[in-house]
């Protein structure tokens, strides 16, 4: 009988045939039920990763993904010129982040525009990793959940999760909001005229139910000061 090959061995040949780069285009691209409109990407292969450059419609910009190896987890790196995120698209990479896998990696983005359900909000800064809590729950760890905008910056670090199911799961936010002119930061957020002008700064606790991408004010508690 011919001799089998060995698991490491198999594994070394399939990597063997492994593609080291790739290109996509096409004019309508749909993924997991979202439509992505002029799409093109290109992905290379470098020694420990990957690196795409993608543009739609809807967004652009660049990703390093690091798969798991040398006993650290993945990582993707990404800068976006920008990204435009309407609700039903939100609500899919909630329900994604939730239920975060335990190969889910981890994240460092950078948006220089983000559009978040029609609201420009300015640069973003994300920094966070998915984690098994000691319930045995998956939560997120946000080391950095930042907005940049003329008006005001809005600095956060906290923690998604505390229970099984999705619906139950609980944003806990350390932050600081930095006003420079709340008449136009109201104007952004779409309650325009309700107040003119003014400053100031706010530094407290909040928590709500649901995803930190997604306050819930009727069960929003915390303190401010």
């Amino acid at each position: 009988t011919e001799p089998t090959a060995k698991p490491a061995a198999a594994k070394n040949n399939a990597l063997a045939y492994m593609p080291s780069k790739i290109d996509i285009q096409s004019q309508e691209l749909v993924w997991s039920s979202r439509t992505f409109s002029q799409f093109q990407a290109s992905a290379e292969k470098q020694p420990k990763q990957w690196r795409i450059q993608a543009r739609a419609t809807e967004f652009q910009g660049m990703a390093d993904y690091r798969p798991a190896q040398d006993g650290t987890n993945s990582k993707v790196n990404a800068h976006l010129t920008y990204l435009s995120v309407p609700p039903t698209a939100l609500e899919e990479v909630e329900a994604v982040m939730s239920d975060s896998p335990k190969d889910m990696p981890a994240l460092e983005i950078v948006i220089d525009n983000l559009e978040l359900r029609g609201i420009a909000l300015g640069r973003a800064d994300i920094e966070g990793f998915a984690r098994t809590n000691s319930t045995g729950t998956r939560e997120w760890v946000l080391n950095k959940l930042n907005l940049t905008m003329p008006e005001a910056s809005f600095q956060s670090k906290g923690q998604w999760g505390g229970a099984a199911k999705a619906v139950a799961k609980r944003s806990q936010l350390e932050f600081t909001l930095q006003i420079q002119d709340s008449g136009d930061l109201l104007n952004r957020l779409g309650y325009k005229g309700a107040m003119r002008n003014g400053k100031g700064r706010m530094v407290g606790q909040v928590g709500w139910r649901g995803s930190p991408f997604s306050p819930d004010y009727n069960t929003m508690s915390g303190q401010f000061n």
